[in-house]
Formats: C-alpha cells, sequence, structure tokens
C-alpha cells in the first residue's frame, strides 16, 4: 500500500455543486430535453473551446435524447468536463425518459479540460487551485452508449462511468479503441465517488490504450484505471494499461469514503479482466501495484502473478501479461500543451504496433469482430486475432484490402485472384498497380506502346514488398519464357523495351506476395 494515500470522504476530494435544469449559457453547447424527445441528433466535426462553464459542462446531451451520435469534434481547454451524457436530473417525465441514452461518441479529440481553474471547483480563472474532477468524456446517468475511437489527454479524468444521482445508474456504456494518456488523475474512473452516488454496471472496458495517466505533481495515486463504488458486472479486455512510473498503480479498486460500511466498500459482481497487458518503463513486473477492496480489506498486490491468483472472486486477469507492449515509438512523450493538428497525428502515431510488436496477434482468441473499428478506423482482426490496445496491426496488403473490402484477410471478394469489379485484373495485380478493386479501371493495367524500332511494356510498383517480373512468352504457353530487364521511367513507373520481331510474342507481368 502506498503510504501517501488518504482516506478522504468525498473521495479523490470531490466536489461538484447540484445541477438543476436551466436555459443554456453562451458558452457550451446543450441538447437539454424534457417532453418532446431528440432523436437521431447528429452532432459532427464541431471545435468547442475556451469555455468558462461554471457549474455546468462544455458539451452537454442531458436527459430525453436517443440515438445520437458525436463524432469527430475537438474539445479543449475547457474549465470544465469536455462532453456529457446525463441522466436523472428531472428533466423528462419519468425515469426511463430521463437518461441520455442509445447514441455514439467516437473519433472525438479532447484535451486541456481541467475544473482546477473553475471557481464553481474553488479555483481562480487564471492561477487555478480548485478541485481537478473534470472528464474529457463523462457518462452521468446515460445508458447504451457507445464511446469510440477517442483520444483524450492532459485532462484531470480521461473518461469517467458514474452516477451522480443515489439511485440511478450509469449501464450498458461500451469503451473501446480509445486512446486516454497523460491525464492528470486516472485514464478511466468509474463507480460513485462516495457511498451516496449512484451504480456503475454492466460495462465493457475493452481494446483500449491507457498510458501514463496520474500526472499530477502530487500523484493521486489512483492508477491508470481507478473503480470506487458500486461497479458491477462489468468487464475489462484486451486493455493496454501502462503506468505512470511516480506511482507504478495500474488497475486500482479503491472506494473511499470514512463512513462507508465494509459492505458498501467490497467489490461488486462479475467484475472480470482478462487478456490485458501492463507495463511501466520504470522498475520491473514485481513493482507493479493492483488494489481491491475485497473480504472486508483493502488489498494490494505488486506482482502481477500474485494478482491473477489472490483475487480469485474477480476472476482476475486470467492470461494477462506483462512487458513492453512495442509501440512504434518506443517510450512516447508527453503531449505539448497546445498541440497542432500534426502533433494530434503523431502522437496517434507514435502508439502504432510494429509487426513484431509484442501486443499484436496477441488479444483474446474468441473474440470475432466483424464491424469494431480500431483507433485509426482499421478492421480488428487482422491476421487472425485481434491486437491487444486500440490499434490493430495490419501489413501494406492488409491494410489495402481493409480499405476496399472490410477484409483484411481476404474472404468474401477479398482474395488475392479474386476479379469482384470483372475488369480482367485479379486483386493482387490491382493492388501492384494501385487500382480500385472495387470499380473497373482497366485503362490503369500495364500496357504496351511503339518505339522507335520496337515496343515498350510500362506497368508500376506501387507495392515494394511483391515481387515482380516480366517475361516474353513466344507461345501461350508458358513454357520457353523469359525474364527481361526493367528500368525505371520516374517515380513507380517502369518499363521493357523489345525490339519488333516478325513472330508472335507476348508480354506477361507476374506478381507474387512474399
Amino acid at each position: 500500500m502506498n503510504s501517501r494515500r488518504e482516506d478522504v470522504t468525498g473521495g479523490m476530494g470531490r466536489w461538484k455543486p447540484p445541477r438543476k435544469p436551466q436555459r443554456c449559457p453562451q458558452d457550451k453547447c446543450c441538447v437539454w430535453n424534457s417532453y418532446d424527445t431528440d432523436n437521431n441528433l447528429v452532432i459532427n466535426g464541431s471545435e468547442v473551446y475556451a469555455l468558462r462553464t461554471g457549474a455546468s459542462e462544455s458539451v452537454v446531451l442531458n436527459g430525453n435524447v436517443t440515438q445520437f451520435r458525436v463524432s469527430n469534434d475537438l474539445v479543449h481547454d475547457c474549465n470544465n468536463v469536455g462532453i456529457d451524457f446525463i441522466g436523472y436530473e428531472g428533466s423528462a417525465p419519468t425515469l426511463a425518459l430521463d437518461r441520455a441514452r442509445h447514441g455514439v461518441c467516437v473519433g472525438k479529440t479532447i484535451w486541456n479540460i481541467d475544473s482546477a481553474f473553475n471557481p464553481a471547483h474553488g479555483g481562480n480563472f487564471s492561477t487555478g487551485g480548485g478541485g481537478t474532477s473534470a472528464a474529457g468524456i463523462y457518462v452521468d446517468g446515460g445508458t447504451q452508449i457507445l464511446i469510440e475511437r477517442n483520444h483524450v489527454f492532459r485532462c484531470n479524468f480521461g473518461v469517467e462511468l458514474a452516477s451522480e444521482a443515489a439511485s440511478g445508474f450509469t449501464d450498458y456504456i461500451t469503451l473501446r479503441c480509445n486512446l486516454l494518456h497523460h491525464n492528470q488523475v486516472a485514464g478511466l474512473i468509474m463507480g460513485g465517488y462516495n457511498r451516496l452516488r449512484g451504480q456503475t454496471q454492466f460495462c465493457q472496458i475493452s481494446g483500449n490504450t491507457f498510458y501514463q495517466n496520474d500526472t499530477l505533481p502530487s500523484p493521486s495515486y489512483a492508477g491508470q484505471i481507478a473503480l470506487q463504488f458500486y461497479a458491477s458486472h462489468c468487464s475489462f479486455r484486451n486493455n493496454i494499461v501502462w503506468a505512470n512510473y511516480a506511482t507504478m498503480q495500474m488497475w486500482l479498486h479503491y472506494p473511499r469514503d470514512r463512513l462507508a460500511t465494509l459492505v458498501q466498500k467490497e467489490i461488486g459482481a462479475n467484475v472480470t479482466l482478462v487478456y490485458n497487458r501492463y507495463f511501466c518503463s520504470t522498475g520491473g513486473i514485481d513493482n507493479l501495484e493492483f488494489g481491491v477492496f475485497k473480504n472486508g480489506e483493502q488489498q494490494y498486490h505488486t506482482k502481477l502473478d500474485d494478482w491473477k491468483t489472490s483475487v480469485s472472486g474477480l476472476q482476475s486477469d486470467a492470461n494477462s501479461t506483462s512487458g513492453s507492449p512495442g509501440f512504434s515509438t518506443a517510450t512516447p512523450n508527453a503531449p505539448p500543451a497546445a498541440p497542432t493538428i500534426p502533433d494530434l497525428v503523431a502522437i496517434r502515431a507514435s502508439i502504432a504496433w510494429l509487426s513484431s510488436s509484442a501486443a499484436v496477434n496477441a488479444g483474446d482468441p474468441s473474440v470475432l469482430l466483424s464491424s469494431e473499428k480500431d483507433l485509426f478506423g482499421q478492421s480488428r482482426v487482422a491476421g487472425g486475432r485481434l491486437d491487444i490496445g486500440a490499434d490493430e496491426n495490419l501489413t501494406a496488403w492488409q491494410g489495402w484490402r481493409d480499405l476496399h473490402f472490410s477484409l483484411p484477410d481476404g474472404g468474401g471478394d477479398a482474395d488475392a485472384g479474386d476479379d469482384s469489379d470483372r475488369d480482367g485484373a485479379s486483386n493482387l495485380l490491382e493492388y501492384s498497380q494501385g487500382m480500385d478493386p472495387t470499380r473497373s479501371d482497366a485503362e490503369l493495367l500495364p500496357a504496351v506502346s511503339r518505339t522507335v524500332g520496337g515496343v515498350r511494356f510500362t506497368y508500376r510498383k506501387v507495392a515494394p514488398e511483391l515481387s515482380d517480373h516480366v517475361r516474353r512468352i513466344q507461345s501461350l504457353s508458358p513454357r520457353g519464357s523469359s525474364g527481361l530487364s526493367e528500368h525505371s521511367l520516374g517515380g513507380n513507373q517502369f518499363g521493357v523495351d523489345l525490339p519488333l520481331s516478325p513472330a508472335p510474342q507476348f508480354i506477361r507481368l507476374e506478381v507474387s506476395h512474399p
């Protein structure tokens, strides 16, 4: 146990003023409905920044809002929650309608969300000093929401799944394929912040990358994934969890409230962990920290093997491993305070897998996903098995098949010899020539043209990993064919020159994948 923890009523030192339904102020984006249902709402491609929100949030979907899609937005430099999906605030006539629900939050980039600079949280606009309790993405009483492919950093929390209403629930939330890094407290926090809050249940946390959260100069000791009160029936699968070297804390269930009973503190039923990978760039596998309140006491484990065998009631971390996951950048740097779009692209590229990465094809083999996409929009199963974390490693050939068919491993019309557009070129030949296999573009096929005293056969080499051979054949039979010397025509264009001959001759481009 870390001696710098404090058991304080209110959990993490949090305080949030009560909300009341009100007209939306000018300094936030709000969707709030009482009796009529907001169906099929789309918020896409917006930028929300530099807001002073008081006790409210930057973007809010509250109450009777359903079938929504919030996507591809930038939310940054605001002094309270980045985006909030809310329930149980009395904004609809029945509890069933009084919840944001059946929606999608995808492709958002959120950074610099910090309530320390909010007077409603005890802070100053310029100097800060207030409580740090603002998540980049917050579900407070929402249900059946998919949160995927988002990038959240430099916030107080990355994502929070909780219900502030004592009798409320945040449930059936899927959090997958997100990148959550360098947030000040936890990358993910779940459950009530004290014994008087509601429940978090039936949530699936899968395929995310948690990297070096808990960055405050005086660490919060919340770990990368923090569970508080009343979290149950939740699963954690195929996640990368890389701890901050200052704390080396991974997955922590730590309910803090002096007045809570032992029963209230106990970990909820059916919280399962499987096929996760843990790492910290400082310290060994015997210095990682996991925590859970179980059997009437707070337990801590510093060895993964000990953690996996000592808390069997969690069905804990079966098949999980420790060690470097193998990012394309060995140890990605902290993000700049004011990132540019190229910075954001570079940050995401730094956590992509190399083909040799330990996380590649190391996920739960029972998971076969036909529609899920990774952080970069690629299919989630390539090479026959899921990768751990937010990225799925694809070869160039797999990426091409995924782009055109969503089948990186082939099948359907995506096999090498298939010709789905019926233009006479197989998929592998079209790949080698940079063609589109879903439309007839025979004009891009290799071609023969006249030269002075001969003919020229031209073609492209778009895929350098392929083997290309041009052969001259005296008859339609491949027997007796001979290889020819090629020369570059600039760029990816190549050619072979042949003299004119009175005898029939055929020229063939042979393409093969190693």
